[in-house]
């Protein structure tokens, strides 16, 4: 059992990091359910660990350990897989499926954490350019080409979501001519988003996620 004493926030914040750096798999013929945080980042992962904690659970081997070159916290947790699943969270293959933003989250307040855990996941690091100007939070998917238009949506979706909190990012880009084919054989393409690093737009990031993403404390440092 899960205990219940965790906030929407710290869902949220669960159910983005499922989405982009980490994985969901089902399979009850085998090992059951695990989900699994992949992060070169000890300390992301020593957080999610410590919300995780504060729900009654502990990871396997009690903490991340190094997999093919990376750090791998994993639960072998059935409650746990089906609670985010029912959240949102995509499970299996997620290049080659269709998922968007819970409403739950893209619609309440909440989405600041949800963002934040993205950035942290998904988005470059941000580095700082010889003129004192910065570079970096652009956010990259892949997807199978059958749902180009999907990812395009998912893109519109954290655009809008940013948006909503008067902060500013790029054009959406889907590259179709760079295509990637995988072992069983189907196609995938990579679209992206920028985040824009402006002063203006760098004010707005530090007063809204500078308490909660790690990359984005870059732009104070």
């Amino acid at each position: 059992m899960i205990a219940k004493n965790i906030s929407s926030e710290k869902w949220a914040k669960l159910v983005a990091h499922s989405m982009f750096d980490g994985n969901i798999n089902e399979n009850p013929d085998k090992s059951g359910a695990r989900v699994r945080f992949y992060s070169k980042d000890k300390g992301k992962l020593e957080r999610i660990q410590k919300i995780l904690e504060g729900i009654g659970l502990r990871p396997y081997k009690n903490k991340a350990f190094e997999e093919r070159n990376k750090l791998l916290l994993r639960y072998n947790n059935t409650v746990l897989s089906r609670k985010l699943m029912k959240l949102g969270a995509p499970s299996g293959n997620k290049t080659t499926q269709v998922y968007r933003i819970p409403n739950w989250i893209k619609n309440g307040k909440i989405k600041v954490e949800y963002l934040s855990a993205m950035i942290d996941d998904e988005a470059e690091s941000i580095t700082k350019e010889k003129n004192k100007t910065f570079r970096g939070l652009k956010i990259k998917q892949s997807k199978w080409i059958k749902y180009k238009g999907e990812l395009k949506t998912f893109f519109e979706e954290i655009k809008e979501m940013f948006s909503s909190l008067n902060i500013k990012t790029g054009k959406i880009t889907i590259d179709t001519k760079n295509k990637y084919l995988r072992k069983d054989k189907k196609e995938t393409i990579t679209g992206w988003i920028r985040i824009s690093l402006n002063k203006e737009n760098q004010k707005k990031l530090i007063k809204t996620f500078s308490p909660c993403s790690q990359k984005i404390l870059a732009i104070i440092d």
